[in-house]
């Protein structure tokens, strides 16, 4: 039994396996020129085949079919396509009592390729049918698509931004290296219908240009005289009206640029149309009346830009207990026909022939009797208030109502601890007399305002009134003025400084700094020539006078040489010399000699200083004559060794020069020992110098090996 069920397990996964590796396949064709081409249909995995029966669907506005060919199968082909239905038919019958076992290739469909996009080519698989005599064999349905290789040139839609209700022209725009003759043209466009309507072809390049549109989707056709496109060439302009929304305009499958009758590869480029981004207003204003006066509450209009107005009408209420509707004027518009009533309600319509425009500033004003009870009475639009462009679509305008009411601003003004009585008060575009710090008969709304003093700070800002009397608190603060005097170390004047102040550098010479309030100034004062002086300076409640001194600076420069006495200088090259406090523990400021040997220090301001060196050259110039020098100094005192030669002498470092010193040298010279060696390889003759009221030169400074006693080594360059 056992053996039984693992035979059954393998009939039936071999069965399986043989369903599963039953297919029927579109094979995609890729890099399809446009014009005639051949799509294989491939069959695999067939045993016993004796009838076939195929659904196929592609996109028949891409895709023209002609027949299918290269049939592999002997018997009954029959191909059609059904119009009704939109499928092509396909069925296979074998010659009666035979079956066959295709693998591979089926057939061919043969279409006529239009261009420009990807097509599919699918199965209807419920009406598909794969037979083995009577029995249907269980298939896998592969689809598949068609899809253009590289275009020889590009037709592009436009991206608009345009107001809605506005006709817009989207232009078309063609070139292509591949477009040098081309003599037909058919395009297919879609677009929504509810956010664009088709008007016409305007502004066309092109003769005899036809089009039409039905349902959403804009036909164009035009065949001539063969043009040359491989420039940039915008061949119409497609009008629309514009209803809003982003709007999409799309080429789709049947789009197709022809040469001689011969389709060429072509790219589609979309377009879009989206509103601006401004969204028109109509205000009534919110003003100020005095009781018991007439007052004009304009409408303003703000952002129409390029807007094509047709009509408008407005719906308007007002308060009948504060205000009596007397009449109206026109600044913008003609034709406006107005009326009211007793209730509070105008209504005001205007319509023209022709588009107009409106400007940002008043359309029209109202006119009336403000109460003597005054009070805030509201201006509003009421239901129905519209604006529409010359192609009937409304316009997405925003209505803000407004009031006529009588309120006040007060202004109280101090320096942060006492009243300010005579603050000038520029107030809603208009300057009042000095003092005057109450302004009445207000609307809502923003007001600007600029509180200034002379020797005080001047405030800006606005004043907000909604509903209720403002008061405003303005703090003017007292300013004062920074004085610097500069001079030199001998106390003369410096005129033509420069200073950094608080962050800003001035002119030469400017040392006054005016209209500052109380707070820490940084400064930074400075000459060519000179040091530089930096500080801060501390305003808190009155003028500062500053002092500065800037003290002139100079150069220091002399040789850096070996000691010896006869001879051409010898320069102790590419070794560095160092400017020191006088007492010769703190150093300035270091440099290096050049080729020559010579320095140069500058910046140097007056005052005593010492030069000091070292180097990292080789020692040398030790010889015979060195410690026979040295021997004859200490048994005859003579030759007499001093200074920076008695120095060299004391390579023991004991402050002495003995008969020690002389042993150690002999022995360096004969063995080359350094035992008792305790000298430095070069010792440098500290000098002291003076910098008072001019350049220093000849500020030279000497140097020598230890034990050379003669002087007798050249240092390399």
């Amino acid at each position: 039994m056992t053996k039984y069920i693992l035979q059954l397990l393998v009939v039936l996964l071999i069965a399986a396996q043989g369903v599963i590796g039953q297919t029927v396949q579109v094979v995609s064709l890729s890099n399809a020129a446009p014009g005639d081409i051949l799509v294989q249909v491939d069959m695999d995995g067939y045993t016993d085949v004796s009838a076939i029966t195929l659904y196929m669907e592609f996109d028949s506005d891409l895709l023209d079919y002609t027949g299918i060919t290269n049939t592999t199968l002997t018997g009954t082909w029959v191909a059609n396509y059904n119009a009704a239905i939109d499928k092509i038919i396909i069925t296979y019958t074998a010659a009666p009592g035979y079956t066959n076992s295709p693998s591979g290739k089926l057939f061919d469909l043969q279409f006529y390729n239009k261009g420009g996009f990807s097509s599919y080519i699918t199965f209807d698989e419920a009406n598909c049918e794969i037979v083995e005599f009577l029995t249907p064999i269980a298939t896998t349905y592969t689809d598949g698509t068609v899809t253009q290789g590289a275009s020889v040139g590009t037709v592009s839609l436009d991206d608009l931004t345009e107001p809605i209700g506005n006709s817009i022209d989207m232009p078309v725009t063609i070139q292509g290296s591949g477009y040098g003759s081309v003599d037909a043209i058919t395009l297919e466009v879609s677009f929504d219908e509810t956010q664009l309507a088709f008007v016409s072809i305007d502004n066309s390049v092109l003769t005899g240009v036809v089009a039409s549109a039905n349902g959403g989707l804009l036909t164009i056709n035009w065949t001539g005289t063969a043009q040359d496109f491989t420039s940039v060439t915008t061949i119409f302009d497609i009008d629309f009206v514009y209803y809003g929304g982003n709007a999409a305009v799309a080429f789709v499958p049947g789009c197709e640029i022809t040469n001689s009758t011969n389709p060429l590869a072509s790219s589609y480029v979309d377009g879009t149309v989206v509103p601006t981004s401004t969204t028109p207003t109509l205000t009534v204003s919110s003003v100020g009346g005095t009781p018991s006066g007439s007052v004009s509450v304009p409408i303003d209009a703000a952002d129409f830009g390029s807007y094509q107005l047709g009509a408008m009408t407005l719906n308007l209420d007002f308060d009948i207990s504060k205000l009596t509707y007397t009449g109206y004027t026109v600044q913008q518009l003609s034709g406006w026909v107005v009326n009211a009533n007793g209730s509070g309600e105008i209504n005001m319509q205007c319509s023209n022939t022709a588009s107009s425009t409106l400007t940002d500033g008043s359309v029209v004003t109202l006119i009336f009797n403000y109460d003597a009870g005054g009070g805030e009475a509201a201006v509003t639009f009421a239901p129905g208030s519209i604006a529409t462009s010359v192609n009937l679509v409304t316009i997405p305008v925003t209505f803000v109502d407004g009031s006529v009411a009588s309120y006040s601003a007060t202004f109280t003004v101090t320096d942060g601890t006492n009243p300010i009585t005579d603050a000038v008060i520029p107030f809603d575009g208009t300057t009042y007399a000095a003092g005057l710090y109450s302004f009445n008969d207000l609307g809502n709304g923003t007001y600007a305002y600029s509180v200034s003093k002379t020797g005080y700070t001047t405030v800006t800002g606005n004043v907000i009134v909604s509903g209720s009397d403002v008061t405003e608190p303005v703090t003017l603060q007292a300013l004062y003025t920074v004085t610097f005097t500069v001079v030199d170390g001998a106390s003369s004047p410096i005129t033509d400084a420069v200073i950094i102040f608080d962050g800003t550098t001035y002119a030469a010479g400017t040392y006054v700094f005016s209209d500052l309030v109380n707070n820490t100034y940084a400064y930074s004062v400075s000459k060519t020539g000179y040091t530089t002086v930096t500080g801060s300076v501390i305003v808190s409640g009155s003028n500062v006078t500053e002092s500065i001194v800037l003290n002139a600076l100079f150069s220091v420069s002399g040789v850096l040489k070996y000691a010896n006495t006869t001879g051409a200088v010898r320069p102790i090259t590419s070794s560095t010399v160092y400017l020191k406090t006088s007492d010769g523990l703190t150093t300035i400021a270091t440099t290096t000699t050049n080729a020559t040997g010579n320095f140069t220090f500058t910046n140097v301001t007056a005052g005593n200083y010492l030069l000091d060196a070292s180097t990292t050259k080789a020692r040398g110039g030790l010889t015979l004559a060195d410690y026979a020098i040295v021997r004859a100094f200490v048994t005859n005192g003579t030759p007499v060794l001093a200074g920076i030669y008695w120095t060299a002498a004391d390579v023991n470092t004991s402050n002495t020069v003995t008969l020690a010193d002389y042993a150690i040298i002999r022995n360096r010279v004969n063995t080359a020992s350094t035992a008792g060696w305790l000298a430095a390889n070069w010792i440098f003759l500290q000098s002291s110098i003076t910098v008072s009221s001019a350049n220093l030169t000849g500020a030279n400074v000497t140097g020598i090996c230890s034990g050379d006693v003669n002087a007798s080594y050249t240092p390399p360059l």
